[in-house]
């Protein structure tokens, strides 16, 4: 049985769903808010860091298999491309692309980015 963290699930889903509209989203994160698009690719290999590191990680595990190995934690992670991170403190930072681990996001909602960054420039 293929184990998957409830949490990427949600966030897979918001994905799609943010799609629908401009794809923009916000996630709320215990060091500030990210907002971006989300970035998906399935089971197909991409050239994000997020797929490099969960390609990577699958080799490692499928090489440890005959040792006596446990893994804690799930360590879903989700791609946000276009991403702009706003911290506690009012700082901003743009990312190209961005890896967040799943577990770290503690809310999310579609966004209109438009008004979002009219909202940056205000303060």
């Amino acid at each position: 049985m293929k184990q998957m963290s409830s949490k990427y699930l949600n966030l897979n889903l918001l994905s799609a769903m943010a799609n629908s509209g401009d794809g923009y989203v916000i996630l709320i994160t215990n060091f500030g808010h990210v907002m971006g698009r989300l970035y998906y690719a399935g089971d197909q290999l991409d050239e994000t860091m997020a797929g490099i590191i969960s390609a990577a990680k699958d080799e490692v595990i499928k090489n440890m298999r005959e040792e006596d190995v446990e893994f804690i934690g799930d360590g879903s992670m989700i791609c946000v491309k276009e991403a702009i991170v706003t911290y506690a403190a009012g700082h901003t930072l743009s990312f190209d692309e961005l890896t967040l681990h799943c577990d770290q996001i503690v809310g999310f909602s579609p966004i209109d980015r438009e008004s979002y960054v009219a909202n940056l420039e205000q303060e």
